[in-house]
């Protein structure tokens, strides 16, 4: 029960938070009334944002920049790597073994800067 509270009281102190964010969207679409938009980006932004606000304590702000962070476009781009590589895994460990390829680079630069995001989050503590 003690657990259910917690949870609570997360998702109350964190809906200000989301909703700054739901704020910025309706104003981005709304500046596009009468044309078109591409609201898959700016759902993807919207998504990006509020994850990175809720994990890191910091917005990826790709809403406000109006483009990718360059951390979410690194990841858009090594992730391709794991669907041809699901079904022989032990081909994609030796392939993540060898940086001598650039989206084996831009993967591992990923995996580090987001260590590095959350030793700083923890860091911060459990500033909700």
């Amino acid at each position: 029960m003690k657990n259910i509270t917690k949870c609570s009281l997360a998702l109350h102190l964190y809906e200000p938070r989301v909703n700054l964010l739901v704020s910025k969207l309706d104003e981005i679409i709304a500046v596009g009334i009468g044309k078109p938009v591409n609201v898959t980006t700016q759902f993807s932004w919207f998504g990006f944002d509020t994850m990175g606000d809720l994990t890191f304590s910091k917005s990826f702000n790709m809403l406000s920049d109006q483009r990718w962070h360059f951390m979410v476009t690194r990841l858009k781009t090594s992730i391709g790597l794991l669907g041809p590589f699901t079904p022989v895994p032990w081909l994609m460990r030796i392939g993540f073994a060898m940086p001598i390829f650039k989206v084996v680079r831009e993967w591992n630069s990923m995996i580090n800067w987001g260590a590095d995001r959350m030793v700083e989050r923890i860091c911060v503590g459990h500033n909700l």
